[in-house]
Parts: structure tokens; sequence; C-alpha cells
């Protein structure tokens, strides 16, 4: 991810964050999705992560994603947010094991069009969840 963007239009600012940082903002936002060596977790947002165990991090609302992942053995932590009312395309995902993982999963696709017109998928992040258990 860059701190760049091509105009001020764009649709979703990315920012890059230490895996502390990125923790400290995660934990703020609602739901998250959290594949460790040994589980995954996908609901509200879990009181205690254990940072050592996480492959990736996915913490979310409708307009904000922050991540954690593993690059080159390192944990390193990012931020995509939505920038204005933008232009999206949305699924809505039924997930298949509801009693562990809930009901759906939101995923949106953040659009942008090129100085030539060409539109294209910008960014992509899990945008909502919704409901049973809330743990894995």
């Amino acid at each position: 991810m860059n701190e760049t963007y091509p105009n001020k239009d764009y649709p979703v600012k990315m920012e890059p964050l230490s895996p502390e940082e990125a923790l400290e903002r995660g934990r703020r936002l609602p739901y998250a999705l959290i594949r460790c060596y040994s589980s995954v977790t996908l609901g509200e947002t879990p009181a205690e992560i254990d940072l050592a165990e996480v492959l990736e991090a996915r913490f979310f609302d409708a307009t904000r994603e922050v991540r954690l992942f593993r690059q080159e053995g390192a944990l390193r932590g990012a931020a995509c947010e939505q920038v204005g009312d933008g232009n999206y395309l949305e699924e809505c995902y039924k997930l298949a094991n509801k009693d562990r993982f809930g009901e759906t999963l939101t995923v949106r696709r953040d659009l942008w069009a090129d100085e030539d017109g060409q539109t294209y998928v910008a960014a992509t992040r899990l945008a909502g969840w919704q409901g049973g258990a809330a743990n894995g």
C-alpha cells in the first residue's frame, strides 16, 4: 500500500500501519475475521488477540477495514477507508456454518475510473457481518 493517490477523488484512503497501531485501531471496529495458526474467528471483535498466533486479521465496519498480515514472516498492518459516497459493488454471502461463523458476510469492492474512463476495482474489503455465534 502506498500513501499517494491519483487525486482527491480516489474512492479509498490506504495507509500502512505498524502491527501495534493496526491492532489498536482494529479493536475499535465492531467486526473481525481472524485467521490464526490454530483457529478462525469471525464475528464481533474479540477482547483478546494473541499476535503471535495471527496469520491474518481483518477488522471492519461499513466504511473502514484494518488489516494485520504476515509478509516475509513479519507481522504488518494497513488501513483502508472509504472516502465520500463513492461507487462500489457490494455482495452479501451466506455463510455455510452459521452456528460457528454467523449468517452473512458482506464484501465491498470500491470502484474507480481512470483518465481513459476504464473502471476497475480500487480496493476490496469486508464491510459487514450478521449473525449467530461470534466465535470460531
